[in-house]
């Protein structure tokens, strides 16, 4: 999975209700607590994702289908093409950037790794069960 969000953002309002002592009211009035506009650059994340299903069905009676599954999922962690992601650890110093506020360190430090979240397996069980109206079944 390639993604290539827009990180240019135009401009974002909160309102938290510091005029009136309530959100929806700051809102109905046209009153934001605060506005935030940047200019991020783009970043493009990657990721891989695998994933089998298998699936048997067993007709117990002539009315009657019990179906029963398993899906497996392998998500890897994402990841930032050239790197241009951050985290926080407190009391580390970063390398790659000795300027950078403590704390804010990078991949290539190290002891960083260049993903965002730590990798992600599951095995998920699917049961479920068809009925048909006794009244639809043509008797031969």
């Amino acid at each position: 999975m390639n993604e290539h969000p827009n990180a240019t953002f135009n401009g974002t309002f909160n309102i938290d209700g510091t005029e009136t002592g309530s959100a929806f009211a700051d809102f109905l009035i046209g009153v934001p607590s605060n506005f935030t506009q940047s200019s991020g650059q783009p970043f493009y994340l990657r990721s891989r994702y695998e994933g089998l299903f298998a699936q048997d069905s067993w007709r117990a009676r002539r009315d009657l289908t019990i179906n029963a599954g398993l899906r497996w999922d392998y998500i890897m962690p994402f990841w930032e093409k050239y790197n241009q992601i951050q985290t926080i650890i407190p009391g580390r110093q970063s390398v790659l950037y000795p300027g950078a506020p403590p704390g804010l360190v990078v991949p290539g430090d190290p002891g960083i790794p260049s993903t965002i979240s730590p990798r992600r397996v599951e095995i998920l069980p699917r049961a479920w069960e068809s009925r048909t109206p006794r009244s639809l079944i043509a008797e031969f």
